[in-house]
């Protein structure tokens, strides 16, 4: 068994396998110069597949006699899946799957565990944190305080609102976005969705209403995004949306920046054209310092901290080596898929 996301939980979870199903592993780490490195890699992978980055050399020595191969965000390109003779499963710490390629996975009959919904709570709260935080200026309070100015009334004083009786919109309605408009219920609001994946029906029963992106855009006194990065929903956020939504509104986003056109959204900002936004992620991570959404006042900004809990960590670990308990039982039984 190969690991790929080395944490001291992450191996004492491998000790405990290994002690129950007498199984060896082999701790490896998809190494980066530094942070900023290890963003633009991982960027690169999910904009690009798994080709576009090269994994740890030594994994090309180790594949082969491998029967598990466990990543996080670690490329398995075709030729790695295809350097492997004895792979039973490969598994991803991940929501999303941008990083392995599973067309060449499902080939060769090797089945692809992933983790949906793993940051579902996290991302969910800090969502409706940056809500409140958003509009009602709870981060440029703190910063007006530490500078010395005590500041009743900011920009969007007139538009300073409580969420009850509001309109949310979720754009996406995955685990997340299902977790943001349960979590939303008790605040009185009405919730709008657009998701072209997810039934009406199943909208409704988290008592939400399924509507076109437009309508959502137009309608919403908060727009919030949940929708994983791809080709079809690349800058489906753009000049055309941000302009149908209320100089009222405020728009968030926890997913992936690169879901709005980024031009877009500082025109509007700069030009109040909409109250206000909120964001955890940016086109560039490590943000550019110099980058003028920075400069803007309408903006509360954070640093991709959303699915960054203790608790969202342990409980991907837990899940995941669950998920493949049915596989280490059938290999230490000298089993093999079929």
């Amino acid at each position: 068994m190969i690991f790929l996301s080395p944490s001291q939980t992450c191996t004492q979870e491998l000790d405990r396998i290994a002690r129950k199903y007498g199984a060896s592993y082999k701790v490896l780490d998809w190494e980066a110069g530094d942070l900023e490195e290890l963003n633009l890699r991982n960027i690169r992978v999910e904009e690009k597949g798994p080709p576009a980055e090269d994994p740890p050399d030594i994994l090309w020595d180790l594949v082969p006699d491998a029967d598990i191969l466990i990543v996080h965000f670690c490329p398995v390109s075709k030729k790695l899946i295809d350097s492997s003779k004895n792979l039973e499963v490969i598994a991803t710490m991940r929501t999303g799957l941008s990083n392995i390629d599973t067309v060449a996975a499902e080939e060769r009959g090797i089945p692809v565990i992933n983790l949906p919904g793993r940051l579902a709570d996290s991302v969910s709260e800090y969502t409706i944190g940056l809500m409140i935080a958003e509009t009602r200026n709870i981060a440029r309070a703190h910063e007006d305080i530490r500078k010395g100015r005590w500041t009743k009334y900011f920009g969007n004083f007139s538009f300073c609102f409580e969420l009850a009786g509001k309109t949310i919109g979720l754009v996406g309605f995955g685990e997340i976005g299902k977790k943001v408009a349960l979590k939303l219920m008790n605040f009185s609001v009405e919730i709008i969705v657009y998701d072209p994946y997810v039934s009406e029906e199943a909208i409704r029963g988290l008592g939400a209403q399924k509507v076109e992106l437009d309508r959502l855009m137009s309608e919403s006194d908060i727009i919030s995004i949940h929708t994983n990065l791809s080709g079809s929903s690349k800058r489906m956020i753009g000049k055309a949306q941000i302009s149908l939504m209320k100089p009222t509104a405020y728009l968030i986003n926890t997913a992936r920046a690169a879901v709005i056109d980024k031009d877009a959204l500082y025109t509007a900002l700069r030009s109040n054209s909409i109250a206000g936004a909120a964001l955890d992620v940016f086109w560039q991570e490590p943000v550019d310092m110099a980058d003028p959404i920075l400069q803007l006042e309408n903006v509360t900004v954070t640093s991709h901290l959303a699915g960054t809990t203790k608790d969202a960590l342990l409980k991907s670990i837990y899940k995941l080596t669950g998920r493949l308990e049915p596989f280490y039982e059938r290999l230490s039984s000298g089993l093999k898929g079929d």
